[in-house]
Order: C-alpha cells, then structure tokens, then sequence
C-alpha cells in the first residue's frame, strides 16, 4: 500500500470526507492517522477520549483496549458524551444526555448533563473541559458544597451539616433553600453592582442576570461556578474558605 502522498486527489477527498464525519477535521491529523495505520500501526487521534482509527477514519477501539463495533454509526459527539471519566481521569458522576438546549447546563435533580448546542461541534479539548467542569457541579451537589454555608464556612455551616437534604423531588423552595450556594453568591454580586451603578436599581434582576451577573460568576473567585471554572480547565480543586472574592471588586469575610 502506498502512502498519502501516494493517493489520488478523489482518493485523498474521499479518506477526508470519512475522517470528518468522525469528527476529524484536521489534515495534519488525517495525514498521519493514515501513514501511521499503512504502516502497520495504530494511531490514537485526540478528540476527547482517545480512540483508535484505521485509516479510513472508522473507530476501531478505545485507548483502553475496549472495543468498538466496525462501521459504528455513532458520532463523536455521542462517543464523547458516553465517557466514564472525565478528562482528568475522575469518575463522571452525572449522566450526559445531548440535548437541542442552545447552552450546556447540569441538572442536578436528573443527575444529567444536558450538552446543548454550543457543546456539539466545539473541539475536543473545550469539550472536555466542559464535561469536567460540568462534572464538578455534580460533585458540589453531592457534598453539599451547594449549600452556601458549608461552602464558605459560615457560622451556620455546622447546622447546615446536619440537614438532611431535600429530595429531588421537593419543591423548588425547599430544594434550592438547602442548595442556596449560586443564588446567594448572585444576590451579593447583585448588592455590590447596585452600590456601586445608581442606575441598576431600575434594570430588571433577570436582565442584570443575563447581561453582567452570569459571567461574573465564571471569574468571581470562590464562587460556585469558578470553582467548577477552575476544575473544568485545569483539573485542579482550588477554595480558600477565608472569603468569597466577586469580580465587582467586593468581598465577604468569613465568619469568625
């Protein structure tokens, strides 16, 4: 068998077209992954997990030796969202279930991460990165870390301790009266803009949500969602219980 160089152009568009359909969509990638194969071996192509192809861009394993069935029609996307671990080699607490939501959110009374169109098709890396951070809410679910007083240390976080948590199915005043950790976090970054924007008094909170306040808490350090933030991007679990941080400039002291 001859090499790349060695392929028509048909040929070579028609090696391409089938790597693209598996979500390989760089020819640097699909160059090597088919002299590598030719050559006798296997090439892991990174798009998430590590999958083994042959050169005509079929998965044929998982770098974990598992096999995959030849021909599968399963995309990279699914493939991806069915890991057991995340990238940082932690086990995938939640469910993920690719869904036609615009925007990937976790669901903590399904347990599920719905991978929402700005997941699909993003590369690999940041979707990676996003089921990991993803991961990391699941993980604050389950410890409590949820809860804005054992995440922070309060005077009240030894109560907190001792609630039992509501179930999934209580209501919504029930379940995210324990699970207050964002809510509070939001309405202090709230308090902070208003002091400091006369103005923001007359903006509707959803609207000041939507606009300023839901990103500021992917940079607000010590907040629920930059913890996830900080996990999701570097596998590292970093919280200094002392204060919470905002990115309007304003902080919270911890409780002695």
């Amino acid at each position: 068998m001859g090499n790349w160089n060695d392929l028509s152009m048909r040929d070579r568009r028609d090696v391409m077209r089938l790597h693209l359909s598996h979500g390989i969509n760089s020819l640097d990638d699909i160059r090597e992954n088919y002299n590598t194969y030719d050559n006798g071996g296997q090439q892991s192509l990174y798009i998430g997990k590590k999958i083994k192809y042959n050169k005509f861009g079929d998965p044929i394993s998982y770098d974990d030796g598992s096999q995959i069935e030849w021909g599968s029609s399963k995309s990279s996307d699914d493939i991806k969202a069915e890991q057991s671990k995340d990238i940082y080699g932690n086990t995938m607490i939640p469910k993920n279930i690719i869904s036609t939501n615009s925007r990937t959110y976790y669901d903590p009374r399904q347990n599920a991460t719905y991978l929402g169109s700005d997941w699909k098709g993003a590369d690999g890396k940041w979707q990676d990165q996003t089921l990991a951070h993803e991961n990391r809410h699941a993980l604050q679910f389950k410890t409590g870390e949820s809860n804005f007083d054992i995440a922070h240390n309060t005077d009240n976080s030894t109560y907190s301790k001792l609630l039992q948590p509501p179930l999934n199915i209580s209501n919504d005043e029930t379940y995210y009266g324990y699970h207050n950790r964002k809510g509070k976090e939001v309405d202090v970054d709230a308090n902070i803009f208003g002091r400091e924007h006369d103005t923001a008094n007359f903006i509707p909170k959803q609207v000041l949500f939507n606009k300023q306040l839901d990103k500021d808490q992917y940079t607000n350090t010590n907040s629920l969602e930059n913890q996830a933030q900080i996990y999701g991007d570097t596998g590292t679990n970093v919280f200094d219980n002392n204060k919470i941080k905002f990115a309007s400039g304003g902080y919270i002291i911890k409780n002695k």
